[in-house]
């Protein structure tokens, strides 16, 4: 391993336990949040503005594919086993030196998705997107190490940042790309030069972390960690089918030009995703940090703090988005956007129980529990697609919402794991009360506008 992450990682450890939890609770974790939270508005700021352009250039088909890519690009990246683990110990540890023991992870990972990635590419779409899809996977798990190192020294917010800026400039290529008539892969290979731009630059910023010879697979480090990889691995698997199965189910029962449309109302509302996995990828480190200095009580005590202001916050803008969805959707769509199936507004309601996946999930994964969430997720994709297979073709688009509502049980179910697990002293009852009211409240919303636009006729 290098000398500078070594370095990197060892300040943190000679600075003492309580002065990285003060960093993580402080201004490590405030400084990365503003980082995250700045880049992550850039992107989201700059799909939204490009998703317009994506959709009318393209029309709602080639749209459809494009942003099937990207969800199966996320999707693979998700299952890296690597990523979680090497964060998590290295936070708790701040050992440099632990380091190039874990990273053998990260080519165990290669081995079991690059070969995945290529052969999905290819049956969903062919040979060249399945070329793109494979390579841009093996590029996003071989910065799973540059990435941890800089996460566990506090650089989150400068990785993630990283990340962001160079899908901002696939978004702008893609759109621009958009203009002209290309074919369909053209589009694709935006998004995965872009995976090696953050390879290169995170591995740089680490001072060298994740050389090929560094990443080289271990039957002995599998050895260690099966057991929480195995865990990580069948989370990873049910959060797959719980957050993609209602698209991959429509395309492959609608015509292109109705799953185009629905797939624009989904990104368009998933767009206020990126809020909520930056708030959830600072508090990983943070979390892990303070478990291990401050015990269970003390963090979980932080952790209801910030996530009762978070979830007030989302409240206020979605409920905002909600009173004028129709207006959303037609400036960022277009007006023939109000002629199919508007189930924009139900997806908006499903932004707010997502949320508390987000933000628990690395809050058990922080306190070791891995076993919690993959069980739940994988209850919810079980019924998900259940659901969807009965509603779906019956019902299109209607039953791709009916089919993503399903999943949103699964935060409903994690919200209840945590209720009984944490001190009614830390999180009272009334806490509660006024979580299950918002989210009451944005239901009701939700339906009257999707009833105002005239439901499912």
């Amino acid at each position: 391993m290098s000398t500078a992450s070594t370095r990197a990682l060892s300040t943190a450890t000679a600075a003492g336990p309580a002065t990285r939890a003060g960093a993580a609770s402080g201004g490590g974790v405030a400084r990365s949040l503003a980082q995250l939270l700045a880049s992550n508005a850039l992107v989201s700021l700059t799909g939204l503005l490009c998703l317009p352009v994506l959709f009318r250039n393209l029309g709602p088909a080639s749209y459809g594919q494009l942003s099937l890519f990207l969800l199966l690009l996320g999707l693979l990246g998700s299952l890296d086993v690597s990523r979680p683990t090497l964060v998590r110990e290295l936070s708790r540890d701040g050992d440099g030196r632990a380091l190039g023991e874990l990273l053998p992870l990260v080519g165990l990972s290669q081995r079991l998705l690059v070969p995945l990635a290529l052969a999905v590419g290819w049956l969903v779409f062919g040979p060249l997107e399945g070329l793109a899809l494979g390579l841009g996977t093996w590029l996003f798990v071989a910065a799973s190490g540059p990435y941890a190192s800089l996460a566990a020294a506090q650089r989150v917010g400068v990785a993630v940042s990283v990340r962001n800026v160079a899908w901002v400039v696939a978004f702008v290529v893609a759109a621009a790309l958009s203009f002209r008539e290309l074919p369909a892969h053209a589009y694709a290979w935006p998004f995965v030069v872009a995976n090696g731009v953050i390879l290169l630059v995170n591995r740089r910023l680490s001072g060298g972390v994740g050389s090929a010879r560094e990443q080289r697979p271990s039957v002995a480090v599998w050895q260690r960690f099966r057991g929480r990889s195995l865990d990580i691995l069948g989370l990873s698997v049910a959060t797959a089918v719980v957050v993609s199965a209602d698209k991959l189910l429509l395309e492959g029962s609608a015509s292109a030009e109705t799953f185009g449309h629905y797939a624009a109302q989904y990104d368009l509302a998933t767009r206020l995703h990126v809020l909520s996995t930056a708030l959830g990828t600072v508090l990983l480190p943070a979390l892990s940090q303070r478990v291990a200095k401050d015990g269970f009580e003390r963090a979980a005590a932080l952790f209801v703090r910030q996530a009762g202001w978070i979830a007030l916050l989302f409240f206020c803008g979605l409920a905002g988005l909600l009173l004028f969805s129709d207006e959303v959707l037609a400036l960022v769509l277009g007006d023939a956007a109000l002629e199919a199936e508007n189930v924009y507004p139900l997806l908006l309601v499903g932004i707010f129980f997502a949320l508390f996946g987000h933000l628990i999930t690395p809050w058990q994964r922080a306190c070791g529990d891995f076993r919690t969430h993959r069980r739940i997720y994988t209850l919810a994709a079980l019924l998900m697609l259940v659901v969807g297979v009965v509603t779906i073709p019956r019902f299109g688009p209607l039953g791709a919402v009916l089919t993503y509502s399903t999943a949103r049980c699964a935060d409903v179910l994690l919200v209840a794991s945590e209720v009984r697990r944490i001190p009614r002293a830390i999180l009272p009852s009334s806490r509660v009360a006024l979580l299950a009211g918002m989210a009451l409240a944005l239901l009701a919303l939700g339906l009257w506008r999707f009833a105002a636009h005239g439901g499912a006729a």
